[in-house]
């Protein structure tokens, strides 16, 4: 299902048709077929594409193998939980990143908060579970749309908390200025995506 259109940015998401806790096979394969069928809503005009993933394991499109032509397709992030999946689709100029987690993960990531929150960044965000999940998500969807191996998480920098729920905003890292959207809820789990 769409559920974000703005120019060239596109936002899918689908609930899960199998909700497995843990990461058992089950649960990989529901996942994968979400994903899947995701690309297939959004680009139904182009049968051959599937997805194929880099070195550093972020995905990209690119056509079936049997297929010779030579298509540009929009540049893809990936997330997936136990509830549901989501893929952001934008320009091939642009790096996106998209994460979504489910609520229940906000009490581990309480636990492990200075390992992903700077001192200033724990300070302002660790307030409530549902911050903390919002800066993991953004964290996240920053390191996918950056691909900087090895980039500490606490290194990334998140806007001012007072702004955690702002639908739009922006960020800078890297030399990006990257544009951050914080989308409402689906299938009542958080969305964050960057480009």
């Amino acid at each position: 299902m769409l559920i974000y259109n703005r120019d060239d940015i596109k936002i899918y998401a689908c609930a899960l048709a199998l909700d497995t806790p843990g990461r058992c096979e089950g649960r990989l394969i529901a996942e994968r077929k979400a994903v899947d069928s995701l690309v297939r809503e959004a680009l139904s005009d182009y049968p051959s594409v599937c997805i194929a993933h880099r070195p550093d394991g972020s995905p990209y499109l690119t056509d079936r193998p049997e297929n010779t032509g030579k298509t540009i397709y929009p540049a893809i992030s990936v997330s997936h939980c136990r509830t549901m999946a989501a893929i952001i689709l934008t320009p091939p100029s642009l790096s996106p990143g998209i994460d979504c987690e489910t609520r229940d993960r906000s009490h581990t990531l309480l636990k492990v908060a200075a390992r992903y929150l700077s001192p200033s960044q724990l300070k302002d965000w660790a307030s409530s579970p549902e911050r903390l999940l919002r800066a993991w998500c953004i964290k996240e969807a920053i390191y996918k749309a950056l691909r900087i191996e090895g980039l500490p998480l606490a290194d990334i920098p998140l806007p001012p908390a007072d702004k955690a729920d702002a639908t739009e905003t922006t960020v800078t890292m890297a030399g990006r200025s990257l544009t951050l959207i914080t989308l409402p809820d689906f299938n009542s789990t958080p969305v964050t995506a960057v480009f």
